[in-house]
C-alpha cells in the first residue's frame, strides 16, 4: 500500500466511521422511544432513563428494580413498562443512552479539530480521560452486567464496537503505513490501556494525581504504539 492511497482509504473508513457514530447519536433511547410522540411522553421517558440510570449506577444490574425506578422516576409500574416492557429492555436503554453521550463527545471532538486524524487522536484521548473521571462508577457496573449472562456480554460488546471501529479508522487515518492487522493490534493495546488507566482513575481520592499521569502517560505511549516505525 503506497501512502497517497493508504490515505485515500484510511480517511473514506474514518468518514464512514464518524457518521456510524452519528447515527448511534440520532438514535439514542430519549430520541428514539419519543419519536413522533408528546412531549409529555418525551418527558415521561426522559424522566425514566434518569431514574434508572440512577439505580444502576447505585445497585447495578442485579438489584435493578422496575420498582425502585418507578418510585424514583414517580410513576406507575404500569406506565413504566408501557414504555419499556421489562427490565432488560430498560437496562439496554441505559446503556445505549450512556453510550449516545460518549459518541456525543467524541463528535464534539470531530468538530473541534476539522477532523485532523492526530489532532483528533489528543482530543478524544482528553476528553476520556475526563469522561473516566467523571463516569467512573458506571464502567464497573457496565462490566459486572457484562459477566452476568451471554447475551448482557454481547449487548456490552455491540456497544463497543461502533467506538473501537472509530478508534481504528482514526489511527489508520493518523499513520496511514499501518496494514489493517497491525491497526486492529494497536486498537486493543489502546483499549487495554485506556481500561487500565479508567480503573486506576476510578480508585483514587478527587485530588490524586491519577488523571494527571495517566494523560501525560498515556499521549507518550500513543505515539509510541500509533506512529512507531515497525
Amino acid at each position: 500500500m503506497n501512502s497517497s492511497g493508504g490515505t485515500a482509504a484510511a480517511e473514506i473508513t474514518l468518514s464512514n466511521a464518524i457518521d456510524r457514530l452519528r447515527s448511534i447519536n440520532e438514535s439514542r433511547p430519549t430520541v428514539a422511544c419519543v419519536n413522533g410522540k408528546s412531549a409529555k411522553t418525551a418527558d415521561t421517558v426522559s424522566r425514566i432513563l434518569a431514574a434508572a440510570d440512577n439505580v444502576f449506577l447505585k445497585n447495578g444490574h442485579g438489584d435493578f428494580s422496575l420498582r425502585k425506578i418507578a418510585d424514583a422516576a414517580e410513576i406507575s409500574v404500569g406506565n413504566l413498562t408501557y414504555h419499556f416492557p421489562n427490565r432488560e429492555a430498560l437496562l439496554q436503554a441505559v446503556l445505549s443512552e450512556r453510550q449516545a453521550m460518549f459518541v456525543a463527545g467524541c463528535l464534539d471532538g470531530v468538530e473541534e479539530t476539522g477532523g485532523d486524524p492526530t489532532n483528533l487522536l489528543w482530543t478524544i484521548l482528553g476528553f476520556y480521560m475526563q469522561d473516566a473521571w467523571d463516569s467512573r462508577p458506571v464502567y464497573y457496573q457496565i462490566w459486572g452486567y457484562a459477566a452476568s449472562s451471554d447475551e448482557a456480554r454481547d449487548f456490552v460488546a455491540n456497544i463497543y464496537a461502533p467506538l473501537a471501529d472509530f478508534i481504528f479508522a482514526l489511527v489508520r487515518t493518523a499513520n496511514p503505513r499501518l496494514e489493517p492487522e497491525r491497526a486492529r493490534r494497536v486498537v486493543f493495546q489502546l483499549a487495554s490501556l485506556a481500561e487500565g488507566a479508567r480503573a486506576m482513575i476510578g480508585i483514587e481520592a478527587e485530588d490524586g494525581p491519577s488523571m494527571y499521569y495517566c494523560e501525560v502517560g498515556f499521549r507518550d505511549l500513543i505515539k509510541q504504539i500509533v506512529f512507531a516505525e515497525d
